[in-house]
């Protein structure tokens, strides 16, 4: 579906955009793959995701949610996800894999792509 592939492509665009624009002032953030429960539908883990920061994005795809928290440091992801949900993180997600470095979050938005494409 072009439509996903062009909202995959902005958000990705989106991400790194905000990296570029913050990294001369040393701004931290994290991008965080939340690997969702095989019973649980992924429209279920979308609406129990309320982004109340400026600057926080995500999106998914047919097995994560992939969470980007603007100006958050990895010492502070933990807080800043369990804000962001309505329901314990373990009732939605099996798994989750955090990358707090600028070329880790460039991979990673490259990985949300390569992964839609192949879909």
């Amino acid at each position: 579906c072009n439509f996903m592939l062009t909202y995959k492509n902005l958000y990705c665009a989106l991400v790194r955009s905000m990296l570029d624009r913050t990294h001369a002032i040393g701004l931290s953030h994290s991008l965080v793959r939340l690997n969702v429960l095989a019973q649980i539908p992924h429209l279920d883990a979308l609406r129990a995701c309320h982004t109340a920061r400026d600057g926080d994005l995500f999106t998914a795809d047919h097995e994560a949610v992939y969470v980007f928290l603007f100006a958050c440091r990895e010492p502070d992801v933990d807080l800043a996800l369990h804000r962001l949900f309505a329901l314990p993180l373990t009732q939605l997600f099996a798994s989750e894999a955090t990358d707090c470095s600028d070329p880790g979050i460039r991979a990673m938005t490259s990985h949300v792509l390569e992964r839609y494409s192949s879909q």
